[in-house]
């Protein structure tokens, strides 16, 4: 809560003015990141709380996100990303539909009409439409993808060679999930394409004119940083954790730290968050 809501504050009046002479030669692309780790904050962090809730009525509900943002390709960011929803479209679109059975062209167009309407389950907005068909051209595009030969040599890659393409996959499904955000984020057609535009150009004076570069913000990113960094260390042991044991297979360092985490993150959602009206929780409005 502390995290999306500091970095609501930091970027709304950039994207309120994203059209305007005011953000003229303002870089948009950092604007996209954060606002990319705001509505995955706000909505992982709601899914956390009602998971957290549940488990103390008797109720386990599945995950819902698995760090997205790591994810090598589109099919493995939607994996990771909104698993439930996901599924959803999956089960109840995507193989109604005829799935992976009919040919290619039909398997085209059963991606597209899942995403398209994945778009307009989130509002009844060209700009979802338009995010939903970014997301069902590269599912599209990933699938011819993994039926060239190039494709099979670069995932037989061992070493060095495989790392450089890994993270060369990382980051250009990184990068094309971000910009698809803009038409998420701004419901405007012209302000959308606005924000593309300022991704691609940008006074250098100006570049960074803004709440973009906060230092309050930044220490709390480089502290959410460090926390996920310890999550994928101890990640086995939080499973089984996770798994119904509780605390009592971690050592009792560890599990002083876990409380000590904890009790640091409570203090901080009061003491960081947003002075005055909080920014409202993005998922509420679908």
């Amino acid at each position: 809560m502390a995290l999306a809501d500091g970095i609501g504050v930091a970027t709304d009046p950039f994207f309120s003015h994203v059209a305007d002479p005011s953000t003229a030669g303002v870089w948009a692309l950092p604007y996209l990141f954060l606002y990319a780790l705001q509505i995955y904050f706000d909505f992982s962090g709601y899914t956390d709380m009602a998971r957290g809730l549940g488990l103390l009525f008797g109720f386990r509900w599945p995950r819902n996100f698995d760090q997205p943002y790591l994810a090598r390709s589109i099919r493995d960011f939607w994996r990771r990303w909104h698993i439930t929803l996901s599924l959803f479209l999956r089960d109840y679109l995507y193989v109604p539909l005829g799935g992976g059975r009919r040919g290619d062209l039909r398997i085209a167009a059963n991606l597209m009409i899942t995403m398209l309407l994945g778009g307009l389950w989130h509002g009844a907005s060209w700009s979802f439409m338009v995010w939903g068909g970014f997301h069902g051209a590269y599912l599209m595009l990933h699938r011819w993808w993994r039926t060239t030969a190039l494709s099979a040599r670069l995932a037989d890659l061992s070493g060095v060679g495989r790392w450089i393409w890994q993270t060369c996959a990382w980051l250009l499904t990184l990068h094309a999930v971000v910009l698809a955000w803009a038409f998420f984020r701004l419901t405007n057609w012209h302000e959308s394409i606005a924000c593309l535009r300022k991704c691609l150009s940008f006074v250098p004076d100006r570049m960074f004119a803004g709440g973009a570069l906060e230092p309050t913000l930044l220490a709390l990113l480089a502290t959410a940083g460090a926390l996920s960094l310890l999550e994928h260390r101890f990640k086995p042991r939080l499973a089984r954790a996770d798994g119904g044991h509780g605390l009592q297979g971690i050592p009792p360092l560890l599990q002083g730290a876990a409380w000590g985490v904890a009790i640091t993150l409570l203090l901080a959602g009061v003491l960081l968050a947003p002075a005055g009206e909080a920014p409202a929780f993005i998922y509420f409005q679908f």
